[in-house]
Parts: structure tokens; sequence; C-alpha cells
């Protein structure tokens, strides 16, 4: 991203100076940007998922009091400023998980599930209808005959190869 960008959209919402901009290499489908040692910038890169962008911008709105989530300073979806979508908020300190995982001993690791499963029955437990309407979704999802039918399909494509290579299928 160019540095005059940066400073323009931390100049239109009252952020501060631009000293520094680093881009981490830790988004997956994003690109991911340290400001001033202070601010994430993330950047949706991908037009087709801008839905999931947005959709993660109203969960970290809705957990914000509930769960451990990014505070979000700026959403800015107007594409005025720069032709992509776009947040900001301030960095967390921290390594993340994956980074520290190899690390932990067994009773750090049991601990660590032990938190994020709280953090999981919070998420369970929360009502979805705000989320159903506002991304028009016909029905909740549930999520276990989606992964009970994932686990199916996956079934029969193994059944099928062994039948393809003449080996004995197995007894299911």
């Amino acid at each position: 991203m160019n540095q005059r960008i940066v400073e323009k959209i931390f100049l239109q919402y009252g952020l501060g100076r631009v000293k520094s901009t680093q881009k981490i290499e830790i988004g997956f489908t994003n690109k991911v940007y340290l400001i001033n040692n202070k601010f994430i910038l993330k950047v949706r890169e991908n037009k087709e998922n801008e839905e999931h962008f947005e959709k993660e911008v109203f969960f970290y709105r809705f957990f914000k009091d509930k769960i451990p989530v990014p505070e979000i300073r700026v959403y800015d979806n107007s594409k005025k400023i720069y032709n992509k979508l776009f947040t900001i908020y301030p960095k967390i300190e921290g390594d993340n998980l994956y980074s520290r995982w190899h690390l932990m001993n067994n009773s750090q690791r049991k601990k660590t599930i032990k938190q994020l499963c709280s953090i999981l029955k919070i998420i369970n437990r929360s009502s979805y209808e705000d989320f159903v309407k506002k991304f028009k979704l016909k029905q909740p999802m549930n999520w276990h005959n989606k992964i009970v039918g994932r686990i199916n399909l996956s079934l029969r494509k193994i059944i099928a190869r062994t039948v393809k290579f003449n080996s004995k299928p197995l007894d299911l």
C-alpha cells in the first residue's frame, strides 16, 4: 500500500501523523500493516470476499464486550479514500498463538484450550438474529449438519477412489 494513501487515511480519521508503515506477513486473505507500531491497518484486497470482511467487522463489534476481539476504530467501506475496504484497530500486544504453540508444554496447551472453549461457549450462546438479518441469510446455519455432510462427502470420495484402484472398499 502506498505511503501517501496511508497518510491520507490517518489524516481523514484523525489518527495522527504516519511515522512508520510496516507490512506484516500474517494475513491470509487480507493485506495487514503495522502503522506507527500502534495501529493495525487491514485491507481487503480481494473484491469477491468483501462480504466476509464485513462479517468480520460485524462480529468484532458484536462481541466487543463479551470476548477478546480487536476494537475497531475505523471501518471504511465507502472506497472514497482508497478503493478497497479497510479497518483500523489498535495493535494488540503479544504474540499470536500460532507462533507460540510449539513452545508450550502440555499444561500450558491444556489451559489455552480451556480458555478457547470458554470463548466458544460464549459465541455459541449468543443470539445470531441480527447477523441473519444484516446478511440476509435464509436460515441459520446448522454447523453439526454441515460438518457431518463434509465428512460423509469425504468418505464417499475415499470409497470411490478405493473402488477405482481395485482396492477393497472400506467397510463403514
